[in-house]
């Protein structure tokens, strides 16, 4: 929220208020930059609006057409919130607010408001290709980095390997920090991971999800898994990190790596 006051030490009347907007030296419409532009005002204990003043123009007059007056000694102060759209172009952009009797301007404000590209988020999911040999235990070190929008980090996520060509009795783990991961026969889950019929999918982190907020993916967090195959055979592992909350896939839909199983 922004408040511009304006005080006055005589009586006056027939005031104008115009507030205009810019950017880079060229006025923008604030139909494309706000969804909301809220102005109220209050003057001594008498509150006025708020009026979202959201239009397709760059500059608007605020308050009746006629002018409004001021009373000496008695400030008159607007507030101004809004609303930032979501594909507002990024950029600074100075708001001016000026009142006016007649032709002369009596006061200016400025204030620049700093639009940012908005945060989402996006994981990617990574491993190198494993070589491995049936009956003995194998490491694969999978990371996960990106971003995390703050209105998402209370949202239950959990992490699903699809690996086509396997069975449950063909593959078996060890316990990790997090949880040994498990075999998901759940229709829903195996919808989140993508999964054909005959895929054997994994799940890693407890039944419901855990909260995004619980590691920080800026720098990437490694997860090493250690498993056992039975089955010699070349086996390509999807991964797939889902928002249980949001509904969402988080990571990119070609993230995979490969495990290469001979005989012993």
């Amino acid at each position: 929220a922004s408040e511009i006051t304006l005080s006055s030490n005589y009586d006056a009347e027939g005031l104008k208020t115009f507030i205009s907007l810019a950017k880079d030296g060229e006025a923008i419409n604030f139909d494309t930059v706000f969804d909301e532009f809220n102005l109220a005002t209050k003057v001594g204990d008498k509150e006025d609006g708020p009026y979202n003043m959201v239009c397709a123009e760059p500059s608007f007059q605020y308050g009746p057409p006629s002018g409004f007056a001021v009373e000496a000694g008695v400030p008159q102060v607007t507030t101004t919130t809004g609303k930032v759209k979501a594909d507002a172009p990024v950029g600074t952009y100075v708001i001016t607010t000026e009142v006016k009797a007649g032709d002369d301007v009596l006061a200016t404000a400025t204030y620049t408001l700093v639009v940012e590209e908005a945060v989402v988020t996006y994981l990617t999911m990574s491993a190198d290709d494993v070589d491995a040999t049936t009956d003995e235990e194998f490491t694969m070190a999978v990371t996960a980095q990106g971003t995390v929008a703050d209105a998402d980090k209370e949202h239950k996520v959990r992490f699903y390997g699809v690996i086509p060509g396997l069975t449950a009795d063909d593959i078996e783990f060890a316990t990790i920090p997090g949880g040994t991961p498990e075999i998901v026969e759940d229709a829903t889950e195996r919808s989140y991971a993508g999964a054909n019929h005959d895929d054997i999918v994994l799940a890693w982190g407890p039944k419901g999800g855990f909260p995004l907020k619980s590691y920080d993916y800026s720098q990437g967090v490694t997860t090493e898994f250690k498993a056992t195959i039975n089955k010699a055979g070349t086996y390509t592992v999807k991964f797939v990190f889902y928002d249980i909350d949001g509904q969402k896939r988080l990571n990119g839909e070609d993230e995979t790596a490969t495990i290469t199983v001979t005989g012993s």
